[in-house]
């Protein structure tokens, strides 16, 4: 038996997973990706972005509650400004004409309201106990945002379970796949993920490089394999966990 935190994440307004490759259009993923999470772990725990200590000590399993995970365009169009305008007029702000600043719109895909997912985390490390991060899940140190929306998401439910190791043709979770772990279903298969960024360079911009994961997730309905994989037992779910950081 494997002991695992899990906990309910309800989003009551639209949230955004943001594509990292996009640039003039804000596509969005249409679950959280292990990013997205470790984001809401950070807050939970306080810590700034990209700073989370036991990152390479946990890994994560999503499963997806909603019904409809189709996104929408946002319809509030945001205008992105260059700033040599504002630097122009720094010291006259009463002076700034918004509406010649110039600039292309930009338009972000956001899931409709009330996603809900079940979300489980595992420590990797026999040194790292889990129930640190329940306390801080139930008494988070700052609001708790979720991936690119600018409204607070609620955790419920959080408890400590055990699992059961074994193996199932059928996966409730998100699957890493690779050129043995294949579903039937190939259209299951979401694409390549964000697992972890990495600061190349120290400066006042994001300088970084980044490291996919190829995944499989089903939304009304399980991932199907040809043959059993390796898996946890939760009752009557089967899930597979990523890691949040990799070597």
């Amino acid at each position: 038996m494997v002991q695992s935190l899990r906990f309910i994440l309800d989003c009551p307004f639209p949230v955004s997973f943001r594509y990292p490759v996009a640039s003039t259009y804000g596509r969005s993923y249409r679950f959280p990706t292990p990013t997205a999470l470790k984001g809401l772990l950070e807050n939970a725990c306080g810590f700034p972005p990209d700073s989370l200590p036991f990152a390479d000590k946990i890994a994560l399993s999503l499963v997806v509650l909603s019904d409809d995970t189709k996104p929408f365009e946002s319809l509030d169009k945001v205008r992105i400004f260059s700033l040599n305008p504002y630097q122009a007029v720094k010291d006259q702000p009463h002076k700034i004409d918004f509406g010649n600043l110039g600039g292309s719109t930009y338009v972000r895909q956001y899931l409709p309201p009330n996603q809900h997912y079940l979300v489980y985390v595992k420590s990797v490390h026999p040194n790292y106990p889990i129930e640190d991060l329940e306390l801080r899940l139930k008494k988070p140190l700052r609001s708790l945002f979720l991936g690119q929306s600018d409204s607070l998401v609620a955790v419920e439910d959080v408890s400590i379970v055990s699992l059961a190791e074994g193996v199932s043709d059928k996966i409730d979770s998100w699957v890493a796949v690779t050129s043995e772990v294949l579903p039937i279903d190939r259209k299951q298969i979401r694409g390549r993920i964000p697992l972890r960024f990495r600061r190349v360079l120290e400066s006042n911009r994001r300088q970084y490089s980044r490291e996919d994961i190829l995944v499989a997730i089903g939304f009304s309905e399980s991932v199907k394999f040809a043959q059993p994989i390796k898996c946890f037992k939760d009752v009557n779910r089967s899930i597979t966990f990523i890691p949040v950081a990799i070597d």
